[in-house]
């Protein structure tokens, strides 16, 4: 496992540019259980992309202790410490192996369930 840790993002954009390759507006993140995975995403990466930035958009949620948020194929994992505290989170994974992300779920745990709307993942080819 790699981990990357990361700060709470109070100033949250949507990224937009002619290089995202997926947009999941909820990907199964909205009201998400702590210690719950979503349903498998799948990616196909452009050719010539060997590896890609997942850029996950958290709405606003409390946590009172440090947490993680995993990305796993079953086989490998990645995963972010998350920091305590209130209000919405911007946490980017970078140079993912598309193997990967061909067939992954995010598991959440942050400790407390995600916020009911303003989640989103976003895929990013390197």
């Amino acid at each position: 496992m790699v981990a990357i840790n990361i700060e709470a993002d109070g100033d949250v954009q949507i990224l937009q540019n002619n290089y995202i390759q997926s947009f999941y507006a909820d990907a199964g993140l909205n009201s998400l259980a702590d210690s719950a995975s979503t349903s498998a995403l799948t990616y196909s990466p452009p050719s010539g992309s060997s590896t890609a930035k997942v850029l996950v958009i958290l709405g606003s949620i409390t946590t009172a202790s440090l947490g993680t948020l995993t990305l796993t194929d079953g086989t490998d994992s990645y995963y972010i410490n998350a920091p305590s505290g209130t209000g919405s989170r911007r946490v980017e994974f970078d140079n993912i192996p598309n193997a990967l992300l061909a067939s992954f779920s995010v598991t959440n745990g942050l400790g407390v369930a995600l916020a009911s709307s303003g989640n989103s993942l976003t895929i990013i080819p390197l």
